[in-house]
């Protein structure tokens, strides 16, 4: 079996300044003995000295639990990798008094890569965006960020972490291909991305120059989009921002993984008919909902307003699962 391969690249700014955005990313350089892949990205929910210390243990917290569960699963490693982070946040920002500090309250992304599953667990306040043959696939929704957003279902969203004594991340799961690109940003990136149409344009069509091979059109599409996310820092005035994107250059010809933990998969469709949008996004439905049903309105929706800046839903489903394999040429006969 051979090796996967990736490329990733981030830029981080704080106060203003340029900072080492491996502060608020960790990318594996290698793979672990099973081949998997790990990228994390973790965020303050208010961007100050405490924050970014809270930021940094939770960092800490989830590459140590991921390593120490290699073995398991993709999304048990994930579940337990946040419920250990959040529980070192509690431990250590615990007020005598009672209560939670805003500013060392944690959100965070996690993804593994095994073969060409790739599980992400989230919880805001993050967004991830996977780009797949000219598709881009939110998590959570970019259109979330806007306020006149209604959601499809009831579902609630997560809560960061170091705010329960128990952490719940969102659960998605898709399968990659080389030449796709993962992006990871702040909250207040995806907040301008999800109102800018032209940047979700200019990024979905990163990969799209002339180029040799796949890692050289996966390595245009992460140097655009990484481009194009700087820019709508710098034009919105950003003080605090980051970005990482990673592109997959080589995944294993074969691959023989684990059991995978069924935590009620939904199946995942992109926008079809009514206005035009130029993004498609996963969206969580209800056990036992079809996408039918959810495309034909008969799932209620109550948004209220989150505090995490999101419209935001009232009940969860787990794990959501994006599009179904694309199919791939045969090998050429040996």
């Amino acid at each position: 079996m051979s090796r996967s391969a990736i490329t990733a690249a981030a830029f981080a700014v704080s106060a203003g300044e340029p900072v080492d955005a491996l502060s608020a990313f960790y990318v594996d350089p290698q793979p672990c003995p099973r081949g998997r892949r790990i990228m994390i990205s973790v965020e303050p929910l208010a961007p100050s000295p405490a924050g970014s210390a809270a930021a940094a243990a939770a960092l800490a917290a989830l590459r140590r639990s991921i390593a120490a569960d290699a073995l398991l699963p993709p999304p048990l490693v994930l579940l337990r990798a946040f419920a250990r982070a959040n529980a070192a946040l509690l431990a250590e920002h615990r007020p005598p008094t009672g209560g939670r500090r805003r500013d060392t309250l944690v959100g965070a992304t996690a993804a593994i890569l095994t073969g060409r599953q790739l599980v992400i667990a989230q919880v805001p306040p993050s967004q991830a965006i996977v780009a797949q043959e000219r598709r881009l696939y939110a998590f959570p929704d970019l259109a979330s960020w806007r306020p006149d957003f209604v959601p499809a279902t009831d579902d609630p969203e997560p809560e960061p972490l170091g705010l329960r004594n128990c952490a719940r991340p969102a659960l998605y799961r898709t399968l990659a291909a080389p030449g796709d690109v993962f992006l990871f940003c702040s909250s207040p990136l995806a907040r301008c991305l999800g109102r800018d149409h032209e940047a979700i344009a200019a990024i979905q069509d990163g990969g799209c120059r002339p180029a040799s091979g796949v890692a050289a059109v996966s390595h245009s599409h992460l140097a655009a989009a990484l481009e194009q996310l700087e820019f709508l820092a710098a034009h919105h005035g950003l003080e605090d921002a980051h970005a990482a994107a990673v592109a997959v250059d080589r995944l294993p010809v074969a691959f023989g993984g684990g059991p995978i933990l069924s935590l009620g998969l939904a199946r995942l469709r992109p926008v079809r008919g009514g206005e035009r949008r130029p993004i498609a996004t996963p969206a969580p439905v209800p056990s036992g909902t079809t996408a039918a049903a959810v495309q034909a309105g008969e799932v209620g929706a109550a948004a209220r307003r989150g505090w995490f800046g999101r419209r935001r839903s009232a009940e969860r489903q787990p794990v959501v699962e994006a599009p179904t394999p694309r199919p791939r040429p045969a090998p050429p006969p040996r």
